[in-house]
């Protein structure tokens, strides 16, 4: 790999080997000691992807810099960072609040239980938190769907997926309240202090499509008619469709928003390879809309074989008057 290989030996490096305290990473995914010391640590630190390369303090634990993969970006980095050393009764007293925290997470990680968990909650230490939030989308997602608001707040991008994917796998008797879709949408629309924001954004759309309501649709709806080769653009297809199927307000304007989500089949590629790549991709993403169009107006168009602009333009025209008819059923309601 580029950091091991080429990054990491660099010669240039040598006089600041000494300054830092090289600390590497490393998941087998075999669920060992190590391999969860290793979570713990990715976790703490917010790390969804790899490989990353963070400047710690190593008396606060905050990260104070991210140094990318180049070496002179790397000398610059290190050379920014200034760290203030703390009185040592001060760090003493971090080191034991880190080894407590980590010692109730490992607990948690082999020996959960509802009594941990109610302690772990009241952790302001992000790694025991995950846990107790790992352990509630399990054991009890009505209890991590009332807390998800105040979980959502926290700047960590594992902890924030995991308790958006327990909304979106959460049951029927799971109740949610509108701090949660609220707490859900300011995510979508800009996750602050993500390391990977296009997959912050898919978690949350993605737990919107669960919980979500009229409202939530004009905040997806940017990324549902977003590029064909993004993978937030076919999960925001489908939970405004999912949305529009379970509530009766959203129906009518989530179908008007699904007969724009035929997107361009060609992606603004000129040669007939990439034109062809894209179509593909593009071509799935209208299958989406063209299922949800379909449940919604109970019209039943086939879908063409060849994806293009011309089949693309039919398509769009098979669902128009059925969603005109929704649309002005929805506007005679609201005038009752």
């Amino acid at each position: 790999m580029p950091v091991e290989e080429q990054l990491l030996p660099s010669p240039k490096l040598k006089p600041i080997y000494d300054d830092i305290v090289w600390l590497h990473v490393y998941n087998d995914f075999k669920e060992g000691d190590a391999d969860r010391a290793a979570t713990r640590i990715r976790i703490r630190f917010s790390v969804s992807s790899w490989p990353q390369l963070l400047l710690v303090d190593p008396y606060t634990l905050e990260v104070v810099g991210e140094t990318g993969r180049q070496v002179d970006g790397f000398l610059k980095a290190v050379a920014d960072v200034k760290i203030q050393k703390p009185k040592y009764a001060k760090a003493d007293e971090l080191m034991k609040k880190l080894k407590e925290a980590e010692e109730l997470a490992a607990e948690l990680e082999t020996k959960p239980n509802a009594k941990l968990v109610k302690k772990a909650l009241e952790s302001d230490d992000v790694v025991v938190r995950y846990r107790a939030a790992e352990y509630l989308s399990k054991e009890d997602p009505d209890e991590l769907a009332k807390r998800a608001p105040e979980l959502l707040k926290t700047p960590n991008d594992l902890l924030r997926y995991a308790v958006c994917q327990a909304i979106a796998k959460a049951g029927e008797k799971v109740t949610f309240t509108e701090d949660l879709v609220t707490a859900l949408e300011d995510i979508a629309r800009d996750p602050k202090d993500s390391r990977n924001p296009n997959v912050m954004r898919i978690n949350a759309v993605q737990a919107l499509a669960r919980c979500g309501d009229a409202g939530s649709l004009e905040v997806i709806k940017p990324f549902a008619q977003g590029a064909a080769n993004n993978g937030l653009t076919g999960i925001s297809v489908d939970a405004i469709g999912e949305i529009g199927a379970r509530s009766k307000e959203a129906k009518a304007p989530a179908a008007q928003i699904l007969l724009e989500c035929f997107p361009e089949s060609t992606g603004g590629n000129k040669d007939a390879k990439s034109i062809e790549w894209y179509s593909k991709m593009a071509g799935r993403i209208a299958e989406k809309a063209h299922k949800h169009l379909q449940d919604l107006t109970g019209k039943k168009p086939e879908f063409p074989k060849t994806y293009n602009e011309e089949t693309r333009a039919e398509l769009k025209k098979a669902f128009e008057e059925e969603v005109a008819k929704l649309v002005k059923k929805a506007e005679k309601k609201k005038q009752r």
